[in-house]
């Protein structure tokens, strides 16, 4: 079960915004939202914003991160439970490179979704 918004999620900038629906968005930041990415559509939910004020790159490659989490976290999901599906990870024998990715990946799931790894 899912505690965020499901996915998927979007990034768009106000100027995005503004051509598309008009003076619904402000300028310098970068929004993040589900549903549909208009804010004048009927189910658009705004998630997280991130400020612009200073027009970095990285300001929009950081809300493109964020809005790219379901999709990270649902393949992290996959691939650690299809390692530890098809190696023992309890096993001596087993790779213990494949051990700390599958505990990595675990790790970084617990600190995503706010529990134990």
């Amino acid at each position: 079960m899912n505690n965020h918004t499901p996915g998927p999620w979007h990034a768009a900038t106000a100027d995005e915004w503004r051509t598309a629906s008009g003076e619904h968005a402000q300028f310098g930041r970068f929004d993040i939202s589900a549903g549909s990415n208009d804010p004048a559509a009927e189910n658009y939910y705004r998630i997280a914003s991130v400020s612009n004020v200073n027009n970095s790159g990285q300001n929009q490659m950081n809300a493109k991160l964020i809005a790219a989490a379901p999709d990270l976290l649902l393949a992290l999901r996959e691939i650690a439970d299809d390692y530890a599906d098809r190696f023992d990870m309890d096993s001596p024998s087993t790779n213990p490179g494949m051990k700390y990715v599958v505990r990595q990946a675990r790790e970084a799931i617990a600190k995503a979704t706010g529990r134990a790894a």
